[in-house]
């Protein structure tokens, strides 16, 4: 689907075996690699953060704090995982969603980038928990946002996905 294997040969770092992967040419990534995402945004590249942020790129739903500390128990303590994604999130590598009942997740942004003043609101899938990038908001749309001088925006449209409603029936 979106993520799929890259036929590059994988890399490794820290034995730890990571992996290059292609989302394809609306990317603002085109090829994802964990370490050169990494030292893009100015980051140490570490085996926690690496470890992460492979996990994000596999991932195609959004996945919330509970759910890294149980994947990461034992190996990354909850206030490093904390600092990754508030990093991460503050470098625009991870979007920050809040849903309709005020749970926070986190979801790769594949479009901003550190610069970008765009706006993207998010799809997810009740059923599913899928997370799609809907098309950016039209120009007219930012800059009434930019005169209003809104420091954060939150999109997440929520709903069920043609996939799940296809299985429902």
């Amino acid at each position: 689907m979106l993520l799929e294997k890259h036929p590059l040969k994988p890399q490794s770092l820290l034995s730890l075996k990571l992996k290059t992967y292609w989302l394809g040419n609306y990317s603002k990534y085109k090829m994802l690699n964990p370490q050169e995402i990494l030292k893009k945004n100015s980051f140490r590249v570490t085996q926690h953060r690496c470890e992460v942020l492979s996990y994000f790129i596999q991932s195609k739903i959004a996945l919330n704090h509970r759910q890294l500390e149980l994947k990461y128990r034992g190996t990354i303590n909850r206030v490093s995982l904390y600092r990754i994604l508030h990093s991460f999130t503050e470098k625009k590598i991870l979007c920050k969603l809040i849903d309709s009942v005020g749970s926070v997740s986190y979801v790769l942004d594949k479009h901003s980038s550190q610069n970008d003043s765009h706006v993207h609101p998010h799809y997810k899938c009740k059923t599913c928990h899928d997370v799609v990038e809907l098309p950016e908001l039209p120009e007219d749309y930012r800059r009434e946002l930019e005169k209003l001088n809104v420091l954060q925006l939150n999109m997440l449209a929520e709903g069920i996905c043609q996939k799940c409603q296809k299985s429902m029936k």
